[in-house]
């Protein structure tokens, strides 16, 4: 392996530059490689055709390893979307908050029980209203 130069007129060939990670080929008619400066190395043909092998065992090994991984990603990825869409659903239905429309004014919801204290308070509050309602009705006659 030779190092050379770009902008040099260099023979035909395989170049590497390992700065870059990249491989070109020149014409065998000869020609010169791009970039300002930047180190390229000859490679001989036997080393290319001696690795194309392995390379080829690279692709049939990692290709379906790669292919796998994606799918187990993507069903993860998707599970996980799923249960935090569920756990947030739940979160909410848990939630303290009152429904819309739903009031308490007397501070329980209704079924819950009522202390005695409270509800001799809410029973002056029922005989002020009907007692009310009543005036309002003798003056509309």
């Amino acid at each position: 392996m030779t190092n050379t130069e770009s902008s040099q007129l260099m023979p035909g060939g395989w170049y590497w530059n390992p700065e870059r990670f990249e491989l070109r080929t020149v014409p065998p008619e000869g020609g010169t490689l791009p970039g300002d400066g930047a180190r390229w190395r000859r490679l001989p043909g036997w080393l290319l055709l001696s690795a194309a092998p392995f390379v080829g065992g690279l692709f049939v090994i990692g290709l379906p390893v790669y292919g796998a991984a994606l799918v187990v990603r993507g069903l993860t990825v998707k599970t996980l979307q799923e249960a935090s869409r569920a756990a947030r659903a739940l979160a909410t239905s848990l939630s303290t908050r009152p429904a819309t429309g739903e009031a308490h004014l007397g501070g329980k919801a209704p079924g819950e029980p009522v202390e005695k204290g409270e509800a001799e308070g809410l029973d002056a509050v029922d005989e002020e209203i009907a007692r009310r309602k009543a005036k309002e009705v003798r003056e509309d006659c």
